[in-house]
């Protein structure tokens, strides 16, 4: 016997607006709504397509870590706001694909601790990337340093007081400001402004990410300083330099197919002397020239050191003390001593002796004349002396002299010992009928000249760093408003009236909170070589807050902990005759903990998932589990026969 039931189809109520229209469920729409939102944030579907992603941001942040650097690849990907973003939403799927199948059963137990391991890792992430700092301390043997170099450019101001500072830097504060210019370069149109707390105005219109130096004169000097602006050409070499008496890197310039020198003839002898257009008498240690009434008697320095000879023609006799091949200056003595036997800087010292005795002590140099000088103040003699020196594989070369009167003359020095001089004509062409078929121009000839230090682009090869950046500000309201170059690491001061400002441009200087002395640098190298197999640091830390000091050595792989701080042995820097500069690399990273702890949670919920609750094996179909014959669920609204 059977019962016919009806089973009556559900009606979903609905609202109706002020106008009598359905506008949707009464409850069930915006829950219905956020579901499916969250049912995508948790779907599989989601985390294959951020997985992908991903992999492929990586991939293009390690393209551009390898043709650039890591700077560019950390602003244009790891740390940009979008790649944040994008982490977050990885840890929004994984939590959500966690939590939408809460209650959780035993045997999901592998799977959620892989998950709420994947969190921790990204959560320690956020940690490092927003609290943790990175940077490097550089130190010579014996040096002692506590501020650690970030990179993070900052543009930085210092306002003293002439009257009531005594323009003492300690006594006023330093304001700074983040002056990040690489990745929106300022212009001329739209120069970057940062305002003092004076009322100064610092411009900033011009940027080089690798800047190199470049100096130039132009006529407005107060004193003499005479300037000249040469240009050298060919098919293959076309030169351009400035050169000055005043400046010693500045008096001769080396351009490989020539030498060029700048002198001064201080008297119409000396000139005369300079511009001898007799061959030069050549001799392995140079020839001393005596300028007496008239006479120019010579003297070989080969075979005269420690001897006294007479200069002929004159009451005179010349004592050579020393002979110098390379001559430089001892700093910690003070005393002029030769570096090697290299013909690099010749120079001589000597003594004059008149009939009576009476010594007159003189050092003269080859290469430059000017400045030779004598050891007293008041000179004895009327002697004139000059330290020629033109081996037997001389270049060729260019002199440039500047006579009495301000005139200035040129003299061609060719391999053969020829040569030729005559007064220089500003903008005209000479040719120097050397086989190279060059010819020299100058260009610009400045009496009364005033130093101005300019930058140019450097464009390195990829992968390869430059030199540092530098930047270049005018100053509004200063006495003298610019423009002004100001390279990384560097300051300028501006004054108005008798307020000083000094505005410098470097990276930021975090303080570790201890003091690193470096006591010894080791660098071991690989046999025969001078490629560095191995370095390592020997430090002393000193802490006064915690009143602790200790000693240890820090290697490549044995880095130093101490408060929160890992001290790692980066690289080094080789200086010519001085000792070897030590990097290290300082790094504070309070992530560290929660991200051991998020791997530990992912390796022990992999374990779970396959070692410990493996799946469970595939049963046979019971009885129960057999379909049943029935309507289908077109045909659900339709009578159904149910059996009493």
């Amino acid at each position: 016997m059977y019962k016919i039931a009806q089973i009556p189809q559900v009606a979903t109520p609905l609202c109706i607006g002020a106008r009598g229209r359905g506008v949707g469920p009464v409850s069930a729409n915006k829950p219905a709504m956020l579901r499916s939102v969250y049912k995508f944030l948790a779907s599989l579907k989601l985390a294959v397509v951020l997985l992908l992603s991903l992999a492929a941001i990586l991939a293009a942040a390690t393209y551009y870590e390898s043709v650039y650097d890591a700077k560019t690849a950390s602003h244009l990907v790891y740390g940009s706001w979008w790649f944040y973003l994008f982490l977050f939403m990885l840890g929004v799927n994984v939590a959500c694909a966690a939590a939408i199948r809460y209650p959780w059963q035993r045997r999901q137990t592998g799977f959620v601790v892989t998950h709420l391991g994947i969190i921790t890792i990204l959560v320690g992430s956020f940690i490092t990337a927003f609290a943790g700092f990175e940077g490097t301390l550089a130190l010579r043997a014996e040096e002692t340093g506590s501020v650690v170099t970030i990179d993070k450019p900052m543009l930085s101001w210092q306002v003293l007081d002439g009257e009531t500072q005594g323009h003492d830097p300690s006594s006023a504060t330093v304001q700074q400001q983040p002056a990040e210019f690489r990745w929106s370069r300022p212009s001329d149109a739209r120069p970057r402004r940062f305002k003092l707390d004076n009322g100064l105005v610092v411009l900033v219109d011009r940027y080089y990410h690798s800047a190199v130096p470049e100096m130039r004169y132009e006529a407005g000097g107060k004193e003499l300083n005479p300037a000249i602006q040469v240009k050298l050409d060919n098919a293959q070499v076309h030169a351009d330099e400035w050169m000055a008496l005043a400046d010693p890197d500045r008096q001769e310039v080396n351009l490989g197919p020539a030498t060029l020198r700048f002198l001064k003839a201080d008297s119409p002898a000396a000139l005369e002397r300079l511009l001898s257009n007799k061959p030069a008498k050549r001799s392995p240690k140079g020839i001393l020239v005596f300028g007496v009434a008239g006479a120019r008697p010579t003297v070989e320095v080969e075979g005269s050191v420690g001897k006294t000879v007479p200069l002929e023609g004159t009451p005179y006799r010349v004592r050579v003390d020393r002979f110098l091949p390379y001559a430089v200056v001892d700093q910690k003595r003070g005393k002029l001593i030769s570096r090697s036997n290299e013909m690099v800087n010749p120079a001589v010292e000597l003594t004059v002796l008149d009939s009576s005795g009476a010594a007159e002590r003189h050092i003269v140099f080859a290469r430059f004349p000017e400045f030779s000088t004598t050891h007293q103040q008041e000179r004895r003699t009327q002697i004139e002396v000059a330290y020629t020196f033109e081996g037997p594989d001389a270049s060729n070369g260019i002199d440039f002299i500047l006579g009495p009167g301000e005139a200035l003359y040129y003299r061609v020095r060719s391999k053969d010992g020829k040569s030729f001089s005559g007064p220089v004509k500003v903008g005209a062409a000479v040719q120097t009928h050397w086989r190279m078929k060059m010819a020299f121009t100058v260009a610009q000839f400045l009496p009364r000249a005033r130093v101005v230090n300019e930058f140019r682009e450097f464009h390195p090869a990829r992968g390869k760093e430059g030199p540092p950046p530098a930047i270049r500000v005018r100053v509004e309201g200063a006495d003298d408003p610019g423009p002004y170059w100001i390279a990384q690491g560097s300051e300028i001061a501006v004054r108005r009236g008798k307020q000083v400002t000094r505005i410098s441009y470097h990276l930021q200087g975090l303080q570790l909170g201890f003091k690193v002395m470096l006591k010894k640098f080791t660098v071991g190298y690989d046999p025969g070589t001078r490629n560095a197999a191995s370095y390592s640091s020997d430090v002393t830390v000193t802490d006064p807050a915690r009143q602790a000091k200790f000693d240890q050595t820090i290697s490549m792989n044995e880095p130093l902990h101490y408060n929160g701080v890992t001290l790692f042995q980066a690289s080094f820097q080789e200086v010519e005759g001085g000792s070897p500069i030590s990097v290290l690399q300082i790094a504070n990273d309070p992530g560290v903990p929660v991200k051991y702890a998020g791997s530990i949670l992912l390796c022990c919920g992999i374990a779970i998932m396959f070692f410990i609750n493996p799946m469970p094996k595939k049963r046979a179909p019971r009885d129960t589990d057999r379909e049943v014959p029935g309507p289908s669920p077109d045909t659900a609204s339709e009578p159904v026969s149910e059996k009493v």
